[in-house]
C-alpha cells in the first residue's frame, strides 16, 4: 500500500546552501544558542526594593557515545532509547525519523509513551521493506489510531524532503527526559533486535542544548510536511557540535564529507579512524581520493571496511598507505557504522571532533533523508577508539562470498 501523500515541490526555501560547501573549521566552531550574562544592578537605595530572585541557571549540555557491541554489549543502543522513551512526562513530545522499527522493546516503550499522555510522532520508510515488518506495522496502526491526542505516524513517500531516496535517517529526539531538556539522539543504529545482535552501531546522545534540538526539530517538521525541496541540504552549527542533513547534490562540491575533510589538516599529526559499512560509486571514489591524498601527506587514517566497501575503492586507499580492515566477520556480525573521528593539532591544541550517523559513502545515500552529527571533544573520541578497537582487533574478518552479514 503506498502512501496517500502527494508530495509537493518546494521552489522558495528559507535556507539557500551554496553549491559549494565550505570547508568545516579544524578548530571548535563558535558558540551558538548561548545567552549573555547580566550585570547585577549598582547604586540601589535604602528605600529600594529587594532584587527579584535570580532564576537558576539550565545545566550545561551533556554529550554521550552510545555503542553497540554484538558480543560484549549487545542491546546498549535499544535499552538506552526504550529508557528515554519511558522517561518522557505526560504533554512532552517525541520525534522519531528512522528508517523502520522492528525492535518490540522500543515500540513497546514508544506504545506505553503514547498511552500515558506523550505526544508521539514517528516517520518510517515507505517502501516494501520498511513496511514489511509487523511491528512497525502494528506501531503506526496504534499511531493512527491515537491522531486525536496529538501522536501520529508517516510511511514516508520516498525521502522526505526529496524527490527520490528513501527514509534512512536514525534521530530520536525528545522534549525532556526526567528533568532534562532537550534530548537528541542521532546515529548509525536501525531500530531493531537483529541490530542488537548482530551489527556494531554508534548513537550520539546529547542533552541541554536547545540549538541542537532545534534543529533537528526543524528538520523533523519538513519531512513531516512530505515536500520535494529543490535544495533540501541543511547545514547546523552551535557550541562544539556541527550537523548536516541530506539529500544533497551527487557532486564533489555539494557533499558535506568533502567539506568536512577540506577542514582537517593533511599532516603527520592526523589520525583518522572511519568504520563504514557501505561506500561505492564516484561518490565513494571522490571521498577515497580525497583521503588518499591526506595520507599520503602524512596523516594516518585506517578505514574498517563493511560489507559494502567495493574493492576498487579500498585498492585507492591501499595504494597511498590507508590501513583497511575487514568489517565483515565468519560469525555473521558486521560492521552498520557510517562514523568517523578525527584528532589533529591546531595552533598548538590538540583537537578531537567525532562524526556518526547515518550516512553511507555512496552516491545513492545522497538522495536519501540523512543526518550526521559531529561532536568535539576528548571523550567522545576516546569513547570511538575503544569501540574501533573491538572491531579492528578481530581476527575472523572474511570479504567476498564469504561475507554474509545477518539482518533483519
Amino acid at each position: 500500500m503506498r502512501s496517500t501523500l502527494t508530495k509537493l515541490v518546494t521552489v522558495a526555501v528559507l535556507v539557500v546552501v551554496p553549491s559549494t560547501l565550505p570547508a568545516e573549521p579544524a578548530g571548535a566552531p563558535p558558540a551558538a544558542g548561548r545567552v549573555a550574562t547580566v550585570a547585577d544592578d549598582v547604586g540601589t537605595s535604602a528605600t529600594s526594593l529587594a532584587r527579584p530572585p535570580v532564576p537558576p541557571r539550565a545545566p550545561a549540555p551533556t554529550t554521550r557515545l552510545l555503542y553497540n557491541d554484538p558480543l560484549h554489549r549487545p542491546n546498549e543502543i535499544s535499552a538506552a532509547i526504550a529508557a528515554n522513551i519511558d522517561g518522557v512526562p505526560a504533554g512532552e513530545r517525541i520525534d522519531v525519523s528512522t528508517y523502520w522499527i522492528s525492535s518490540a522493546r522500543i515500540a513497546t516503550a514508544l506504545t506505553r509513551a503514547v498511552r500515558r499522555g506523550v505526544h508521539v510522532h514517528v516517520l518510517l520508510a515507505g517502501n516494501d521493506k520498511a513496511r514489511g515488518f509487523a511491528t512497525s506495522r502494528r506501531l503506526m496502526r496504534m499511531l493512527h489510531r491515537a491522531r486525536a491526542s496529538g501522536s501520529w505516524g508517516i510511511w514516508s513517500d520516498g525521502a522526505a524532503r526529496g524527490s527520490a531516496g528513501i527514509m534512512h535517517q536514525k534521530s530520536y529526539v525528545f522534549s525532556r527526559v526526567g528533568d532534562r531538556q532537550w534530548v537528541v539522539m542521532n546515529g548509525s543504529y536501525n531500530s531493531a533486535a537483529s541490530s542488537d545482535l548482530n551489527t556494531y552501531a554508534l548513537m550520539w546522545q546529547v542533552t541541554g542544548d536547545k540549538t541542537l534540538y532545534d534543529a533537528f526539530r526543524g528538520i523533523g517538521r519538513a519531512q513531516a510536511a512530505q515536500r520535494s525541496l529543490r535544495r533540501p541540504l541543511r547545514t547546523a552549527g552551535g557550541d562544539g557540535w556541527s550537523a548536516y542533513f541530506l539529500p544533497t547534490a551527487d557532486r564533489p562540491g555539494a557533499d558535506p564529507v568533502m567539506a568536512r575533510l577540506r577542514g582537517i589538516p593533511a599532516r603527520p599529526d592526523t589520525l583518522i579512524r572511519i568504520e563504514m559499512y557501505s561506500m561505492w560509486g564516484p561518490r565513494a571514489e571522490w571521498i577515497a581520493h580525497r583521503l588518499a591524498a591526506m595520507a599520503r601527506s602524512g596523516a594516518r587514517i585506517t578505514l574498517v571496511a563493511g560489507p559494502t566497501v567495493d574493492v576498487r575503492v579500498q585498492a585507492i586507499l591501499r595504494s597511498a598507505g590507508v590501513k583497511v580492515l575487514p568489517g565483515c566477520f565468519a560469525d555473521h556480525t558486521y560492521i552498520h557504522a557510517k562514523d568517523m573521528a578525527a584528532s589533529w593539532l591546531d595552533g598548538g591544541t590538540r583537537r578531537f571532533r567525532t562524526w556518526v550517523g547515518s550516512d553511507n559513502w555512496t552516491s545513492r545515500g545522497t538522495a536519501d533523508d540523512e543526518a550526521v552529527l559531529g561532536v568535539d571533544g576528548a571523550e567522545g573520541f576516546h569513547t570511538f577508539a575503544r569501540a574501533f578497537a573491538l572491531v579492528a582487533g578481530r581476527t575472523d574478518g572474511v570479504s567476498g562470498a564469504a561475507c554474509s552479514p545477518r539482518s533483519d
